[in-house]
């Protein structure tokens, strides 16, 4: 038997590629119920509202690029963020947005984890290295595949 992820999983994966595409005022309910092949009541069964799904895919992705080591050397490190930029655009671009939205709003429910791994991902890198890194894989500088 074919192992298929959870409903809940599934509208999660959806929920990055939509909002990453999107963004979040971008993204309507019907769209993330369409590209999760759910419908609009799943959602609601899952996830309290709309903000409530954002937040939660934020932290699915950065619970995912947690994993880029944030110690060793900045070439290291590096090497590991491009390596996840590679594997998972829509992350990439979900997490662009989250900034831009926490910029935005800096209140917002997914602005601790995300601040969080940018803080240790700065030390990590270094000012420089890590602001290089994000024009080299911003979407507006290079353009990213989303699927």
């Amino acid at each position: 038997m074919p192992d298929h992820p959870a409903p809940d999983q599934r509208i999660l994966e959806a929920a990055v590629r939509v909002f990453g595409e999107a963004g979040y005022a971008g993204a309507s309910t019907d769209a993330l119920a369409r590209a999760a092949g759910a419908t609009k009541g799943a959602l609601y069964w899952y996830f309290q509202d709309k903000a409530d799904l954002f937040a939660e895919a934020v932290a699915l992705v950065v619970r995912r690029w947690a994993l880029a080591p944030a110690a060793g050397a900045p070439s290291t490190v590096r090497h590991a963020l491009d390596r996840l930029a590679a594997e998972d655009p829509a992350g990439l671009l979900l997490l662009h947005r989250a900034a831009a939205e926490l910029m935005a709003d800096p209140s917002a429910p997914w602005g601790q984890p995300l601040q969080e791994w940018h803080t240790r991902l700065l030390t990590a890198l270094g000012r420089d290295e890590w602001a290089r890194w994000l024009v080299d894989t911003h979407p507006v500088y290079r353009q990213v595949p989303t699927r």
